[in-house]
């Protein structure tokens, strides 16, 4: 399968070449392109943001916030540079209705209470693009975020425009390109509670007349947790981050732009923060501290592991985008091709080692967009193609040592492994007509096929330790040993085996209608309705039942369907200076797919039906060319429908009326993970001088009311509601080409669970992830 990337690789720059080549034989045309949509001719010095007009292109071209029939949160570079923000698990202070947290192993991402969780074997309900291009993995979550130009969280199913379809939603990354210009940018900060130093910065340089170049860079060293792990005598976790990009832009002609871009970053997190809350009921299995706090009391580097807890992430981006200004229309082909190499290992969280399970995934994407946009009188259309080759190759070693709990268990490990290549192509289209000048009607839809084979194995092995992000599958190959498979199955309840060509073959049709209707005094209003699906698959971590036995059929899940309606209003009032946008949607889950951790497995199944539904208020006043207040609100109603035979939670399992012999626990009517009712954010900002400075200041709270971090609703991962109150102070020198600025975050120290689910092995006890507290910081800033 390795070698199969290969193939790709000169595949896609064999692509590249000849759309490059097609590119400069294309005729001259009078007027230049500038399509901010495919981030071909912004500069560092570009804003998303001018005035109260927000610029965005969620649906791949330049238009105003205001003129999007969607819901859209827009975070500018300006907004991330405030909040010394790097990493997508920090957009819940700028998007409450957001939450991705890395705790675990596998990186749980959600919006308006759904998301895809706790199984590496799903493409994510929440959709992550980078300059168009689809990073599905969970994983992906990992990349650095840094040289960006805006972030859009975009809500809702989003099907049309996007190489994957995303059921409950998308955040789309525009990286910042190269200009016309010489231009250069150098950010330094330093957080003091973390000892945190990050750098970042990037130089765009002009090679003539029709050719610039923008490399930028990036470097993060967090080296002071802020969980005490008295286990090691460290502070965890730790950061030791960088990331490299290159982009060229040329102009062969006046009808043809072309950039290419490559990327090179590496993530490396040490430590975990998770501790156990509540204590074993079994008395060889109690641990010392069981109080939610920033102590912790683990360690897994000592006999007979010796493993480190990690998360690291090697990632390669390639990617070459053309834009064909064809007179009237325009034609735009995006190739990209990335490599990917993840590993993390995160333990129990009990003082005694006894089981840390360790993930390594090595996953490359090969992806063509060919993309036709045009007007004839009153119809606009869209049409286009999309393929996508990808490999995916997983193993996992879970090394079990009972003896730490007195138990007469032999040590062994489970050894679980994947490999998958699929193949997926779409048609899409959309035709929009302008019935009169104040409405409009667009209909659309994308129709994909997904073929996909995958080989799956769960076997008994030695126990070894020793494990890295370095230790190749070679290594828990030699260690198999059939022999132990009883002492699997009497431990663990599953029936090692080995299945090869595992097929899935899939076809869907997802359609899209929207109506705009503009009143005179350009209000907009709209109403929406769209169907997306995710594709099923293979569960990873399947491992069969004694009950049941092993069989291909039941390591399958189903594909996810989501249905939504979404109704809503945009406009201004007083003198254009107060912006609001309000709307109403419901989104309705069929087979939603779901992974929750128990024991020491991942059950992969899917919920009958489950339902969001609420209303969202986005507010913007400027009442004078030095302030600017913000707000947001949003009302949440999340809960499965029909979910009945979900795990068990910690006291239904203590008190006997809950177990897998009776069928679990029905979670119907019960709200799904991570849904506040109600969440907010308040901004106020000034600007002003103060002789040759400028000064900008401002302060914002983000509140959350009461929500589960849990995947089966266990009362243990409840969180309870908070506000987090962020600020930064700005001091401009220079004409503003020099910043030095005091920021804040969570000026509280609010004390919060990002995830909780029951400990594996110790019965009765349940592991909390806790959140980064306070941060302090300064930065300095410059550009030219």
């Amino acid at each position: 399968m390795r070698g199969q990337g290969h193939g790709i690789r000169a595949f896609a720059i064999g692509t590249s070449l000849a759309v490059i080549a097609i590119a400069g034989q294309a005729q001259a045309q009078d007027q230049p392109v500038a399509n901010d949509a495919d981030g071909l001719e912004s500069t560092p010095d570009d804003a998303s943001q001018i005035g109260t007009e927000i610029i965005v292109t969620a649906r791949k071209k330049s238009e105003n916030l205001r003129d999007v029939p969607a819901v859209i949160e827009v975070l500018s570079s300006q907004e991330l540079a405030d909040k010394n923000i790097a990493r997508l698990t920090d957009l819940v202070a700028l998007a409450p209705s957001f939450t991705l947290s890395l705790a675990a192993n596998q990186p749980l991402t959600f919006l308006r209470g759904f998301g895809s969780a706790g199984n590496p074997s799903f493409e994510q309900s929440v959709g992550k693009f980078v300059d168009n291009v689809s990073f599905a993995r969970d994983f992906q979550a990992r990349i650095p975020v840094y040289d960006i130009e805006r972030i859009e969280v975009l809500k809702g199913p989003q099907v049309l425009l996007y190489g994957n379809s995303a059921t409950a939603g998308a955040i789309s990354m525009v990286t910042r390109k190269p200009g016309r210009d010489l231009a250069a940018d150098l950010s330094v900060s330093y957080e003091f509670n973390n000892n945190e130093v990050m750098v970042q910065g990037g130089v765009t340089a002009p090679l003539g007349d029709d050719a610039s170049l923008r490399v930028a860079g990036f470097y993060q060293d967090l080296d002071r947790g802020w969980i005490y792990n008295a286990g090691n005598g460290r502070w965890e976790p730790t950061f030791h981050n960088w990331g490299l990009r290159g982009s060229l832009r040329l102009a062969p002609s006046g009808s043809v732009t072309i950039n290419l871009k490559a990327e090179v970053d590496r993530v490396r997190d040490k430590g975990s923060t998770s501790q156990p809350i509540t204590q074993s009921v079994v008395p060889i299995r109690q641990m010392p501290d069981v109080v939610l706090d920033d102590r912790r009391n683990v360690n897994y580097n000592v006999a007979p592991f010796f493993i480190e807890e990690y998360a690291a992430l090697n990632a390669e981006i390639y990617q070459g985008d053309v834009v064909f200004d064809l007179g009237g229309a325009e034609l735009v082909s995006t190739t990209a091709y990335t490599v990917n190499h993840q590993g993390s290992a995160s333990s129990n969280g009990s003082n005694a080692p006894t089981v840390i399970p360790t993930f390594d995934q090595r996953y490359d994407q090969f992806s063509q967009e060919l993309r036709l946009s045009g007007e004839a009188g009153m119809v606009r259309y869209l049409v286009g193609g999309y393929f996508q080759s990808d490999s995916y190759d997983f193993y996992s070693f879970q090394p079990l040592d009972l003896a730490a709990y007195s138990l007469p268990v032999a040590p062994f490990t489970r050894v679980s492994t994947a490999n998958q290549d699929s193949r997926s192509y779409s048609l899409f289209g959309e035709l929009t007509i302008q019935l009169d000048p104040s409405l409009s009607v667009s209909a659309g839809g994308r129709y994909s096929i997904l073929r996909r084979t995958t080989d799956q194995a769960a076997l008994a092995a030695n126990f070894f330790g020793g494990i890295t992000f370095d230790t190749p599958l070679s290594a828990g190959v030699s260690q198999i040993n059939p022999s132990l498979n009883g002492l699997y199955t009497g431990v663990l309840g599953g029936i090692p085996h080995s299945f090869s060509d595992i097929k899935t073959r899939e076809e869907h049709f997802q359609p899209q209608v929207i109506v705009q209707y503009r009143t005179p005094d350009d209000t907009m209003l709209y109403a929406k309705f769209v169907q997306g699906d995710k594709a099923g698959g293979v569960d990873v971590f399947y491992h069969g039942s004694v009950a049941r036995g092993a069989n291909p059929q039941d390591a399958q899940f189903r594909p996810e369907q989501a249905t939504s309606f979404e109704a809503g209003i945009k406009g201004r009032v007083a003198d254009n200076r107060l912006s609001y946008a309000f709307n109403l949607f419901s989104t309705t889950f069929k087979d939603l797919q779901t992974g929750v951790f128990v024991g020491t497995s991942i059950f992969t199944t899917n919920a009958g039906k489950a339902r969001t539904r609420g209303a969202e208020l986005d507010l913007a006043w400027t009442p004078d060319d030095a302030w600017r207040v913000t707000g947001t609100g949003t009302y949440l109603d999340a809960e499965y429908l029909d979910y009945p035979g979900a795990t068990c939670t910690v006291g239904g399992t203590l008190a006997g009326t809950c177990s897998a012999a009776l069928g679990g626990q029905d979670l119907s009517g019960h709200p799904t993970p991570f849904a506040s009712k109600f969440t907010g954010t308040l901004g106020v900002e000034h600007a002003g001088e103060i002789g040759d400075l400028t000064t900008k200041a401002g302060v914002s709270v983000v509140y959350r009311s009461r929500y589960n971090t849990s995947l089966n609703d266990d009362p243990l991962g409840d969180q309870k509601g908070y506000a987090s109150i962020d600020a930064h102070a700005d001091l401009g020198f220079a004409g503003g080409r020099v910043t030095a600025s005091l920021f804040g975050r969570n000026l509280g120290n609010v004390l919060y669970k990002e995830y909780g689910t029951a400990t594996p092995l110790v019965p009765g006890s349940f592991l909390a992830f806790v959140g980064r507290g306070r941060q302090i910081g300064i930065r300095l800033s410059a550009s030219y």
